[in-house]
């Protein structure tokens, strides 16, 4: 009975010093990601990471005449008259999002559009995802990438490292 439990009190001592050894339960790390959509069809869509919506974007509107609007709420207007604008510009962004790094599938999704699917391998730190759905380019911090069919890009890690 006596050496059952030290043979127990060892092994789980052994067992706690391999683990400790061979890295522990390491923590993932997170990352950040901030995500910025260009153009008027996706500029309050909403965000979905692994089929879980996150977060939705927050639409800003230049107008010709030098309004700006924010969420459909007039913020303020461009103080230089002088400096009329051809069309209106319309662009959304996200707040700064906290994933875990790995891979994920991060979606931007409206009813009126067709979504747009990007399949990445995040790494730890902050990261900039840009939608380009006028021109079908996805940027990924500096680097682009077109946007293939079934509107999905799948950014390789060996690309972003």
């Amino acid at each position: 009975m006596m050496r059952t439990r030290i043979f127990i009190f060892i092994f789980i001592i052994l067992c706690g010093t391999i683990t400790i050894l061979c890295g522990g339960c390491k923590k993932q790390e997170t990352a950040k990601l901030t995500i910025v959509v260009e153009g008027r069809d996706l500029s309050d869509a909403e965000v979905i990471i692994d089929e879980k919506p996150v977060s939705r974007l927050t639409q800003t509107i230049i107008r010709a005449d030098g309004k700006i609007y924010i969420n459909g709420m007039l913020a303020t207007t461009l103080p230089d008259r002088n400096n009329v604008r051809e069309g209106d510009t319309y662009s959304g962004c996200s707040d700064t999002l906290d994933i875990t790094s790995g891979k994920h599938t991060v979606t931007i999704r409206k009813r009126e559009a067709p979504p747009i699917q990007v399949v990445v391998n995040i790494s730890p730190g902050h990261h900039l995802l840009t939608f380009l759905p006028e021109k079908d380019l996805v940027k990924w911090d500096n680097t682009s990438f077109q946007i293939g069919p079934g509107r999905t890009v799948t950014i390789a890690s060996e690309i972003i490292k």
